[in-house]
């Protein structure tokens, strides 16, 4: 199939292979049309091929400017944009569709075309992942290194696939590339029921799991831990879905499910007997493997001080740095991140924490659903605009933070703070000291949305603020999640 080859070809270039044509080799296939047979045969086709997936599908800050992962609640009701989504109004709302860059599978058919590739050699005939063994592997290379980027492919396919599965719910379950074909097409664009699509992710975190290396420094390669804490953040979304919405259009078989009116789902059935049971079922692995995590990581979790750092005399808050730092391989919480270098792979995160987080600010109910110091709601202290002496009201930011929860004292910024310790002629783009909120300008990168903007992500240094050449590291995943995961499934 042509798809192949081109698919191939791409792959081969952005993997750094080289291959050269000379007059004694005339006989040699085209670069273009090398085929899996030939290609995915040593152990290094294999990490390349994950290689090239890492920064479309793991979670990251990117590349571009924005605030990296700091900005994704900028839909909610805890972070919001210049401008409201469709969801806040009762007419524009609408379902996404085929012409969003949302509903595809681009990624997930380069994950399914390695590994119907691979698995053959591996010794799965079926390349259905039923035997992952490795016993009749014909792969060059070592084996337990093999292993670890088959289950590397498993866990990025289970990625792509959460995405999707958290916007549409129901959607097509595909394992294989398909034959560019109509029918074939048309049978497998079938969606299928959003349990069923949540036990696939969970399968394929399972194969994953059975053949990851456990994670070892610099952490910057997926690891048996994330897979473990990703397939409790998969339970838990499935099972709360579940029961919250149990007997609504959004779960199987609830009151106006729209997949009833597909003959291949009118008589549908969940696995495990009812609702009641599936329900069981997903919380039940949520709360084993975020309990698995939670128990080996409870007393590895990174000191917070409750102390924004304000000079360099002063101690350093290592909480506060883990979010702002270059090499997270020594915060033992930190499972799987990803790494920037400077004038390589760069964002511009740091620029956007040390101005109006580029165009999303914080909400008023996300900073009041923070409790005081003492574990109490700022409700129970008097009204917003007196308080008690404990809580301190809302007239300005600097009342907010007083005697509230260490995260929002470290990271809620507040006029005259410092942003920048170590002045360094690099970093032209930094703003020294914190202004009042500018909430009238009309510059996206430096407009506070809100009036509340967070610091996350910026670090002390003056050499990260160059535009667009930010370097920090961006955390993919974190053992604290375990213990969140575990509390709400309990």
């Amino acid at each position: 199939m042509k798809t192949k080859h081109i698919f191939l070809s791409v792959l081969i270039a952005s993997s750094g292979f080289a291959f050269t044509a000379c007059d004694g080799y005339l006989d040699e296939v085209p670069e273009a049309s090398i085929s899996p047979e030939v290609y995915f045969t040593e152990a290094t086709h294999i990490q390349a091929s994950a290689d090239n997936l890492y920064a479309d599908i793991l979670p990251s800050h990117g590349t571009g400017n924005t605030y990296g992962i700091y900005k994704d609640d900028a839909t909610t009701d805890n972070q919001i944009e210049v401008t409201a989504p469709n969801r806040f109004t009762s007419t524009l709302w609408k379902v996404d569709n085929a012409e969003t860059s949302n509903w595809n599978f681009d990624k997930i058919y380069k994950i399914n075309f390695v590994l119907s590739n691979v698995l053959p050699k591996f010794g799965d005939n079926n390349a259905d992942g039923n035997d992952l063994s490795g016993n009749a592997n014909t792969i060059n290379g070592d084996l337990n290194s093999i292993k670890h980027y088959i289950g590397e492919l498993f866990f990025l396919r289970a990625c792509e696939y959460f995405k999707r599965y958290q916007l549409f719910g129901d959607f097509p379950i595909i394992t294989h590339p398909l034959p560019d074909d109509k029918e074939a097409l048309s049978e497998a664009s079938k969606r299928f029921p959003r349990n069923e699509v949540a036990r696939f992710i969970l399968s394929d975190l399972d194969k994953a799991i059975t053949l990851l290396n456990a994670k070892s420094m610099p952490t910057t390669r997926i690891n048996t831990d994330a897979a473990i804490l990703l397939k409790s953040r998969v339970a838990l979304f499935e099972g709360t879905w579940l029961k919250y919405f149990k007997n609504t259009a959004f779960v199987p078989n609830g009151d106006g499910w729209p997949g009833k009116s597909k003959d291949y789902n009118s008589v549908y059935q969940y696995p495990s007997g009812n609702i009641d049971n599936e329900i069981d079922y997903f919380l039940e692995i949520a709360m084993d493997t975020s309990k698995d995590i939670a128990e080996r990581y409870k007393n590895k979790l990174t000191e917070n001080t409750g102390v924004l750092q304000q000079s360099t005399d002063e101690p350093a808050n290592p909480y506060f740095d883990m979010f702002a730092q270059e090499d997270l391989s020594s915060v033992d919480e930190v499972l799987l991140w990803r790494k920037y270098a400077y004038n390589l792979v760069q964002h511009n995160v740091n620029v956007c924490a040390s101005w109006g987080n580029n165009g999303v600010g914080v909400t008023r109910s996300f900073v009041n659903n923070f409790l005081m110091a003492d574990g109490t709601p700022v409700y129970t202290h008097g009204n917003y605009t007196d308080g008690d002496g404990y809580y301190m009201g809302d007239k300005t930011i600097h009342d907010v933070r007083q005697n509230r929860d260490s995260r929002l004292v470290i990271f809620l910024k507040e006029p005259g703070q410092h942003n920048i310790l170590i002045k360094d002629v690099i970093g032209e783009t930094a703003n020294i000291e914190e202004t009042y909120p500018l909430i009238t300008i009309t510059d996206g990168a430096r407009r506070y949305v809100t009036g509340y903007a967070i610091r996350k992500g910026g670090p002390f240094h003056q050499k990260y603020y160059s535009n667009s050449k930010g370097y920090t590291a961006s955390i993919a995943y974190r053992a604290t999640e375990a213990l969140l995961n575990y509390m709400e499934a309990s």
